[in-house]
């Protein structure tokens, strides 16, 4: 079948039909391999991949009763660095609709074979990958170890051979350079070779160019150029997106990333960014849609996280208003089975707390009142449990929900002590005081954040009493914020320490160690108060 020797090729067949993986392992015995692994399921190729490096990966795309198909094994064996460049991925399957095809090319297998094929025609599709590989090695081997300078000097010395795969190594070749910032390197090779066949990443580099030296204009031109001449080539969609974005053009934006949704409806992080951008742009029908399409294809896959969910809820939340109860009640069931399901997957305190502040008002949208009251004190006694400690995005979440439910007397102790594990985050303390009723404008805040800046620039010039005075003034703006109160503490005790107490009260540290609440055990608040504490009773 192949004059091509691989026989030190190892083989990994990937396909749920047993007959089919017999005649593909026998196929790869004919061209010479000794080395050829099975496996059915998508977990079984990610282990043997653990264990082993194939040199050959036959790799099915429909898996059958495994929840994960060959594309989104393919994700996350490239993901994890289980597999190389050298490796030949040749994805076999079925699927032929333009969506499934193009989804699956966008994670780059070295080929991708319908459903039926002969073996003639995989061993003409093996051997042209083999060919290539075999070239390239050296490129691919330094691409693997982010040798950049490598990268370029094989690139070199390939073209000064006049290989067939020019077009490839100055693709990989002119990438290396914009990435090194050398731009108008990268620029000649893009000039020279814009209008050849198959040149499309040299418009996209053009582009690029532009947009790093701030000409949107001229970005947006090249990007949709490309899009006329080549409307399924999908990269340049998300550029000119990003063009669209840097100029705060967010609804072109959406746009742009629309019309490659129609291309490839099943591209997962577009799909993303194009629901981001609706929400922005207050399209909540369509943001509410797109990420529940989101949560549907992550499933199963490496992108499967709970913020699927939690973006669906909260898109679903704002276009409640604009819909019918019965209308909600459909999208409701959707939401909550979700937020179920997450829940059961990614079991936290944390979670579990958003999740039923979220179906609490779930359930206000739709006037089921005693469910929404059951969830939020449930939600409650979550907040109030004395040992938990919260991320800043989950804190926001919480207080995006309180904000939206009457139980702000009920929680705002604990959002206090769980914000102090955060003492530099200026916003996040902002958040709670508001919840407070003690609003603090942008304006204080950014005064605020001034006299720390000054204060800590003062500080390491060793003049202590102008530092401490610009943390004072900064405390007067935002009288509530830990990381304030520590890092004065800090120089209090500091100044204290080295001039003496002719220069510095200590009753002062006294009197904020008193006005700090109770924090957060093992929060890096907690850490540095006992550390202060130490240092304080030393001196004292």
């Amino acid at each position: 079948m192949n004059t091509l020797n691989f026989k030190d090729k190892r083989f990994l067949i990937v396909d749920y039909i047993k007959h089919s993986s017999k005649l593909l392992q026998t196929f790869a015995y004919s061209l010479g391999t000794n080395h050829v692994d099975t496996c059915h399921l998508a977990r079984d190729v990610i282990s043997k991949c653990q264990i082993l490096d194939y040199d050959v990966i036959l790799l099915g795309y429909n898996l059958g009763d495994d929840k994960r198909n060959g594309q989104q094994v393919l994700e996350q064996l490239r993901r994890d660095n289980l597999i190389k460049r050298q490796t030949i991925i040749i994805i076999l399957t079925a699927e032929i609709s333009q969506e499934m095809v193009l989804a699956c090319l966008e994670h780059k297998p070295d080929d991708y074979i319908a459903k039926p094929y002969t073996f003639k025609e995989l061993s003409r599709r093996l051997g042209r990958s083999l060919n290539k590989k075999k070239a390239m090695h050296n490129i691919y081997e330094a691409m693997d170890s982010e040798a950049r300078n490598d990268v370029i000097s094989y690139c070199d010395q390939l073209l000064e051979k006049n290989t067939k795969y020019k077009t490839e190594c100055l693709g990989i070749k002119s990438r290396q350079l914009y990435n090194m910032g050398q731009y108008k390197e990268a620029q000649e090779i893009y000039v020279k070779y814009l209008n050849n066949a198959n040149c499309q990443w040299a418009a996209i580099g053009l582009g690029k160019i532009a947009l790093a030296s701030n000409e949107f204009e001229k970005a947006v031109s090249f990007f949709k150029d490309i899009i006329l001449e080549n409307p399924s080539y999908l990269p340049a969609y998300d550029w000119l997106a990003k063009a669209y974005q840097l100029q705060n053009d967010l609804l072109s934006a959406e746009s742009s990333l629309e019309q490659a949704l129609k291309v490839s409806p099943r591209s997962l992080l577009r799909l993303k960014n194009y629901a981001e951008l609706c929400l922005s742009n207050k399209n909540y029908d369509k943001s509410t849609s797109a990420f529940y399409k989101t949560y549907e294809i992550a499933l199963n896959s490496i992108h499967h996280q709970p913020e699927n969910i939690l973006l669906f809820v909260k898109s679903l939340l704002l276009y409640a208003d604009e819909l019918q109860i019965k209308d909600i009640e459909k999208l409701n069931h959707k939401a909550i089975n979700g937020l179920k399901k997450v829940n059961k997957e990614f079991s936290s305190i944390e979670l579990k707390t958003q999740t039923k502040l979220l179906t609490a008002r779930l359930f206000n949208k739709v006037k089921k009142l005693a469910d929404s009251h059951m969830n939020s004190q449930q939600a409650v006694e979550l907040l109030n449990k004395k040992d938990n400690l919260f991320s800043v995005q989950g804190l926001f979440n919480i207080i995006d929900s309180v904000n939206d439910l009457d139980i702000t007397e009920q929680v705002l102790p604990s959002l206090k002590r769980l914000s102090q594990a955060h003492p530099d985050n200026i916003e996040l303390h902002r958040e709670v005081n508001n919840l407070a009723e003690h609003p603090i404008s942008d304006e204080d805040i950014i005064k605020a954040k001034s006299f720390f800046n000054i204060g800590n620039r003062e500080f390491k010039k060793n003049r202590f009493i102008p530092a401490i005075k610009n943390l004072q003034r900064a405390l007067t703006l935002f009288p509530d914020n830990i990381g304030t109160q520590l890092t004065l503490l800090n120089f209090i005790l500091t100044t204290y320490e080295k001039d003496g107490k002719e220069k510095i009260d200590l009753n002062i540290a006294k009197k904020l160690f008193d006005d700090i609440g109770i924090l957060s055990p093992n929060s890096e608040s907690q850490l540095r108060l006992n550390v202060l504490k130490s240092k304080y009773q030393m001196l004292a």
